[in-house]
């Protein structure tokens, strides 16, 4: 039989920092005081994405919560999430007042137009 080398395994115990207790290595949170350990690393699967980007378009302010979450996040595709977010945002904003402000003048003629044939008698 041959002579194989074994690779020693370390399993270093990882302790909470708050309350002292064991944690697993993949805890986020301590199960037994409910602190935060680590941060838990951000959703960049293609629904998530999806479903940022509509949220950042079809409700504009609510679209930057979701942005500076991903833009906080160490990931590079998070923080690209995260400005194009940013951007969908500030368009939809600006095609939200552009439409607005149509809608307001386009409102006001019609009522200076009533007003102006009301008192010409016409």
């Amino acid at each position: 039989m041959e002579n194989v080398p074994t690779i020693p395994t370390t399993t270093q115990k990882v302790f909470c920092p708050y309350c002292f207790h064991t944690l697993s290595g993949g805890d986020y949170f301590c199960p037994f005081c409910g602190k935060q350990i680590k941060e838990k690393p951000v959703d960049t699967s293609v629904m998530k994405q999806v479903s940022v980007y509509l949220v950042s378009l079809l409700l504009p302010p609510a679209g930057l919560w979701p942005a500076f979450k991903y833009l906080k996040a160490k990931d590079p595709q998070a923080k690209k999430i995260g400005m194009v977010c940013i951007v969908l945002t500030i368009i939809s904003i600006l095609l939200s007042v552009y439409f607005l402000s149509a809608f307001v003048n386009s409102i006001n003629t019609q009522i200076t137009n009533q007003l102006n044939d009301g008192l010409l008698g016409i």
